[in-house]
């Protein structure tokens, strides 16, 4: 009862982007045209359709997937977008384009034709899964009357809203700015900011702000003076950043000290990686089935038969994902590089499971290059969610990851007696110790999945024989 009366006093408020922004929970305070926040009606939730973009030249497409069966399983992911920024979705197109329209994205005919079944269905928002530019966002929505949704500014709407600790804050903080300074652009003699996509985007103007004297410069233009404005408060952000980077290295020092081996969970959006962990601690976590459902990194006791160790659940990866966010969240991603096994969680159920296993590798390989570690962990990957598919589609799967992985010892079966004992490295730069097929839902092969990690954490990080230290008589 008390819910919707708040929702409501929080709507009326001149000051609801202040008092819900990230700066107030991590106790900073910048000017109120930094911040990003999407003004959607709460209720109803608003009516929005999915634009997917297919170009005639140039789509490069996973193996064995027509560019139109892989523009629809993208648009199928961009709804799942969408869902979590609380639209409801009533459709979603595939438009091909022959060229990308530098005013528009899309051809001035399109635009009309959209215009006209926005209208008539009373559409309230446009979602296009591409990066959009700022001319272009605000051409669409001025044409279309309607409000315009991209996908970089999407990631980081959900980004905000699932954001929890002080460190996600301010890391999604940090990366809301890099995206503010990358929309910079020049208006006309006056300064304003214009709503783009829902994000504050700055229009600014290229006048100057002269100095004190008849001998004073130019002075600085505007335009110069917003990009040092944010600089200043990256620098600041950063600052902050690095006090929690540091108590988390004191962290891992006492536990590498103790030895208590980590081993970190990751995977592409969704895969199931929460409800793996809750499984492998048998602990409660919060576990739903949509898009970067977790966002701030969560530890937990894991059992192994013979010893004890940490499991890491991260935040999940996902394709095309902006380069600020990723910059934004390097403390955060780097823990996986400290871990002892990477635990690699694959929804094999899923069509684009090999397109999606190529993107998480990718992300690891550009967390290394920024980080100072030369290699990464050992990698066992987990294929999930076997329930949902047949023997002989299974064996399928094993079979093609065999021809194309011939170094790699695969199991033919799902038996756990019949699995090999030991894995051999799949590829020198990636380090991929073995495959475990299991359903975390419905606790399938749970326990082999125990034994292959801790054979490869015994293998490189085996159980320290301690003795009592030698005392001078």
């Amino acid at each position: 009862l008390i819910y919707p009366r708040l929702m409501s006093l929080y709507r009326l408020s001149p000051f609801r982007t202040r008092l819900f922004s990230p700066s107030f929970f991590s106790k900073r305070f910048f000017t109120e045209e930094y911040e990003i926040h999407l003004n959607l009606p709460s209720i109803p939730r608003s009516r929005s359709i999915i634009i997917q973009p297919l170009l005639q030249r140039g789509t490069i497409t996973p193996q064995n997937l027509t560019p139109r069966v892989y523009a629809s399983l993208q648009a199928d992911e961009a709804i799942g977008l969408a869902e979590a920024l609380y639209f409801q979705v009533i459709s979603s197109e595939i438009v091909t384009l022959k060229k990308i329209s530098a005013s528009h994205y899309i051809g001035a005919g399109k635009v009309q034709e959209l215009a006209n079944y926005l209208e008539a269905e009373e559409i309230d928002a446009v979602f296009f899964n591409t990066r959009l530019s700022v001319v272009q966002q605000r051409n669409l929505e001025r044409d279309l009357g309607k409000k315009v949704v991209d996908r970089f500014t999407a990631i980081l709407e959900i980004f905000f809203s699932r954001a929890q600790t002080s460190e996600a804050k301010l890391q999604v903080e940090l990366a809301s700015l890099a995206y503010k300074k990358s929309r910079l652009v020049r208006g006309g003699n006056e300064t304003f900011a214009e709503s783009i996509g829902g994000t504050s985007t700055e229009i600014v103007s290229s006048k100057q702000r002269g100095g004190l004297g008849k001998l004073a410069g130019g002075g600085e233009q505007e335009l110069e003076l917003e990009r040092r404005r944010i600089k200043d408060d990256e620098f600041k952000l950063r600052k902050e950043i690095e006090k929690v980077r540091t108590t988390r290295e004191l962290h891992r020092k006492n536990r590498q000290k103790n030895g208590v081996p980590l081993v970190a969970v990751v995977g592409y959006t969704n895969a199931g990686k929460s409800l793996l962990v809750e499984v492998l601690s048998n602990s409660q976590m919060d576990v739903e089935d949509q898009i970067f459902a977790t966002l701030d990194t969560k530890n937990r006791k894991l059992i192994l038969p013979n010893r004890e160790a940490v499991v890491s659940d991260t935040v999940g990866f996902i394709s095309e994902l902006p380069h600020f966010l990723v910059d934004a969240f390097q403390s955060t991603l780097e823990e996986t590089l400290y871990a002892d096994v990477v635990v690699h969680v694959r929804d094999i159920a899923n069509p684009l499971s090999d397109f999606q296993n190529h993107t998480v590798y990718q992300v690891l390989k550009d967390i290394l290059s920024r980080s100072k570690h030369k290699t990464l962990p050992p990698i066992l990957e987990v294929w999930n969610k076997i329930d949902k598919l047949d023997t002989d589609e299974l064996m399928k799967r094993f079979e093609e990851a065999n021809n194309r992985n011939k170094t790699v010892k695969l199991p033919k079966t799902i038996d756990p007696d019949e699995f090999p004992e030991e894995g051999v490295e799949r590829n020198s730069s990636l380090g991929i110790y073995g495959v475990v097929p299991i359903s975390a839902l419905h606790n399938t092969n749970i326990d082999l999945l125990r034994t292959q990690i801790e054979r490869l954490i015994q293998h490189f990080k085996p159980i320290p024989v301690r003795t009592l230290p030698k005392h001078k008589r």
